[in-house]
């Protein structure tokens, strides 16, 4: 096959894995994970579910993909030159970042909530979780609390991710209740702005 050739066919490929994930993510939000088959998502798309299979091994492969990708996009934002040490700035680029990214996709963050939300997802979740992106992130963003004199950095780690999780969970359920400007200020003032002129 030339260059050409396979150049436009990986391009068709994951234009088609685009679609199989949007498929799954919404059968799996609205059915349920345990409920939905590989039938149905093969359906949902057009395609064989033999096809489906040379895309994801399984019905567990994909829904891990798909919550993989979704965290993907968040650690994306986070430590954006990856050099290990969050700066000031890059820390308000992730806060600016995330709340940008949740405020212009939210039904795809509802759908992926509601999907970690089922029962008999949370050993995909903590698998995930205990992925060295994640770990990392978590020990990080301890080290840059560290270096602005907060006390119990872990601590204040865990709070800020609470913080995230349920203004993403109410924001998505309720965006008008949700004031993500004073929040997102609050955030800022707190974690950011004190440590600018250091």
């Amino acid at each position: 096959m030339s260059p050409r050739k396979t150049e436009v066919w990986q391009a068709l490929k994951e234009k088609r894995k685009e679609v199989i994930f949007n498929a799954g993510l919404q059968l799996f939000a609205r059915k349920g994970f345990h409920q939905t088959t590989m039938e149905e998502i093969a359906q949902q798309v057009g395609i064989s579910k033999g096809l489906l299979y040379n895309y994801f091994s399984s019905k567990d492969d994909l829904l891990e993909q798909i919550i993989r990708r979704a965290f993907k996009e968040i650690d994306d934002l986070f430590d954006p030159n990856h050099d290990g040490i969050l700066t000031v700035d890059e820390f308000e680029y992730f806060i600016e970042a995330y709340l940008k990214l949740l405020t212009e996709k939210p039904d795809y963050w509802k759908l992926i909530f509601y999907l970690m939300l089922q029962p008999g997802i949370q050993s995909i979740l903590k698998k995930i979780q205990a992925d060295e992106t994640t770990t990392a992130i978590f020990n990080i963003l301890t080290q840059y609390l560290e270096r602005h004199g907060f006390a119990n950095a872990r601590q204040e780690t865990q709070l800020l991710h609470y913080i995230f999780d349920g203004l993403t969970w109410n924001y998505i359920m309720n965006p008008n209740d949700v004031d993500i400007e004073t929040i997102k200020q609050i955030i800022l003032n707190r974690y950011v702005q004190p440590f600018k002129e250091q």
